[in-house]
């Protein structure tokens, strides 16, 4: 029997509700400093965890205390914002150090946590088998719905970039279909199919009712819309 699940993209990154991460590399993003400036960077990492990093792999965080993007150093197994303001400086002329980022120990806490506090409960469905009780096998139908948030223009990326993203057989290509043949020793396959349909290239998608802010994490100075506790967090991924 063919089953249905619901993944969302969401400002290029997509998020499954499958229970494995999909790690993906080298997303391009644009970041804006607090005096206008625009940064041109990347995003690598899963749903659980993922950082931003620029082109040559210095890490990058945001400063609570002044809003700006500076590049990444590791203390106490902690990324922390150092001085270097990103594109003000050469990271590689700072003696900081390039693909800075906690352990794998750590990611996989972050992991732990998500799946203990944020995740909602699975309930079993009508001549489906409990979930989690036994492993997927056969064909699953994946079905994308290309969401953006409400102070986010139109994507103007060609379909043919997120259906590769999921579908794309090639051996060694970075998809959703091939990560999930692997781990499932090719016993699992995932179609995914786009909503809403379009009869152009170009993706239309549902517009969200609330900003990006309003998703991450509360600042007094650069996010007051932000959530302030984890309660709330969930509230708002979840309703």
């Amino acid at each position: 029997m063919k089953k249905i699940t619901f993944v969302f993209l969401i400002s290029l990154l997509f998020f499954s509700t499958l229970t494995r991460a999909a790690w993906l590399e080298n997303v391009p993003q644009i970041i804006t400093q607090p005096d206008g400036n625009t940064i041109q960077c990347f995003a690598s990492g899963d749903e659980f965890y993922n950082w931003l990093h620029d082109k040559t792999g210095y890490t990058i965080i945001r400063d609570p205390k002044n809003g700006y993007y500076t590049y990444a150093i590791l203390q106490d197994n902690e990324l922390k914002p150092s001085e270097f303001i990103v594109g003000k400086v050469d990271p590689s002329e700072m003696g900081l150090i390039p693909g800075a980022n906690i352990s794998a120990e750590a990611m996989k806490k972050i992991r732990l946590d998500f799946f203990n506090n944020y995740m909602p409960e699975k309930k079993p469905l009508p001549g489906f088998k409990n979930p989690g009780t036994t492993k997927n096998t056969g064909s699953l139908n994946n079905l994308v719905v290309y969401i953006r948030f409400s102070d986010q223009a139109e994507f103007v990326n060609d379909t043919l970039v997120f259906w590769n993203m999921f579908n794309n057989q090639a051996t060694g290509y970075n998809s959703l279909y091939n990560y999930y043949q692997m781990v499932s020793y090719q016993q699992l396959n995932i179609s995914s199919t786009f909503y809403p349909l379009n009869q152009s290239d170009f993706v239309i998608s549902y517009q969200d009712i609330y900003p990006r802010s309003y998703f991450m994490p509360y600042d007094a100075t650069t996010n007051p819309d932000g959530y302030q506790n984890s309660d709330q967090k969930k509230e708002r991924e979840h309703k």
